[in-house]
C-alpha cells in the first residue's frame, strides 16, 4: 500500500510539473517532471530487481522497468531544451541508467538479506507478532504461547512463510520443541534455504531436539557447501554428550 501511495504521489508532481510546463513554456519544469519518473524508476527497478534475486527467470523484469523508466525520464528532460543543454539532459540519464542497472545487478550479493526479509514478512502474514525483533523481545512466557503458532507456519504451502517461522524460532529455540513433529516432516521435503535454516534452529536446540535426528541425517546425502557444513553442525550438537 505504501509503494502504491508513493508512486501516485511521484506521478501526480509529474503532472504537476508537465501542466507548469504548458503554462509557462519553461522547460526547467519538464527536467523536474523527468527528474521524478527517474526516482520511481529507480525504486520500481530496484523492486523487480529484488524479485529477480528471488525467482531468477523474472530477472530481466528490473531491466525492462529500468529501460521504460529511463526512456520516459529522457523524453522529458530533453523536450523542452535544445541544443547543449539537450545533450547534457541525456548524459544525466544515460548515467543514470548506468549506475541503476550497475546496482540491480550487484542485488544477488546480498541475497540472504533479501531472503530474511520476504520470509519475515510472509510469515507475520500467517502468525501476527512472529517477526525476529519482536521474537527478541518477548520474555519465556510469552514465547511458550507464540511456538504453538508456528506449526501452522511450517505447514504453509509458501516456501516464504516457512522460511520466516524458521528464522524466527532460531531467536527462541528452547521454547519451540512443542514444534519438532511439522518441523520432522518439513525436513524431508525441504529445499537447500529451508534446511539450512532448519539446520541453524536444530543446533541451537541440542539435544531437547535429538527426536529429528535421523530425518536431518538422511538429507545430509546430497548437502553440499555452505548447507552440508550447517547440517554437519546440527547433527553433532543433537547427539548426546557421551
Amino acid at each position: 500500500m505504501t509503494a502504491i501511495i508513493f508512486y501516485l504521489v511521484m506521478a501526480a508532481l509529474a503532472g504537476y510539473y508537465v501542466r507548469k510546463y504548458k503554462t509557462t513554456g519553461d522547460g526547467r519544469h519538464l527536467k523536474s517532471a523527468g527528474a521524478l519518473v527517474a526516482v520511481a524508476t529507480f525504486f520500481a527497478a530496484f523492486g523487480r530487481g529484488a524479485e529477480g534475486v528471488l525467482f531468477p527467470e523474472k530477472a530481466w523484469l528490473a531491466y525492462v522497468v529500468l529501460a521504460g523508466g529511463s526512456l520516459a525520464s529522457a523524453l522529458l528532460m530533453t523536450a523542452g531544451y535544445e541544443g547543449g543543454r539537450k545533450v547534457y539532459a541525456l548524459v544525466q540519464v544515460a548515467g543514470f541508467f548506468v549506475i541503476t542497472a550497475f546496482l540491480i545487478s550487484c542485488l544477488p550479493y546480498f541475497r540472504a538479506t533479501i531472503l530474511v526479509a520476504r520470509a519475515q514478512k510472509s510469515c507475520a502474514r500467517v502468525v501476527p507478532g512472529s517477526e525476529v525483533k519482536r521474537v527478541y523481545g518477548l520474555n519465556a512466557a510469552q514465547r511458550g504461547e507464540l511456538a504453538p503458532k508456528f506449526a501452522e507456519a511450517l505447514a504453509s504451502r509458501d516456501r516464504f512463510v516457512r522460511l520466516g517461522a524458521l528464522y524466527s524460532m532460531a531467536y527462541m529455540p528452547k521454547s519451540c520443541v512443542v514444534v519438532l513433529p511439522t518441523m520432522i516432516q518439513l525436513l524431508a521435503t525441504a529445499d537447500d534455504d529451508e534446511l539450512y535454516a532448519a539446520a541453524v534452529l536444530l543446533e541451537q536446540m541440542g539435544p531437547e531436539a535429538v527426536s529429528a535426528l535421523s530425518a536431518l541425517e538422511a538429507r545430509l546425502v546430497g548437502a553440499d557447501g555452505r548447507t552440508r557444513s550447517r547440517v554437519e553442525a546440527a547433527l553433532k550438537a543433537l547427539r548426546p554428550q557421551k
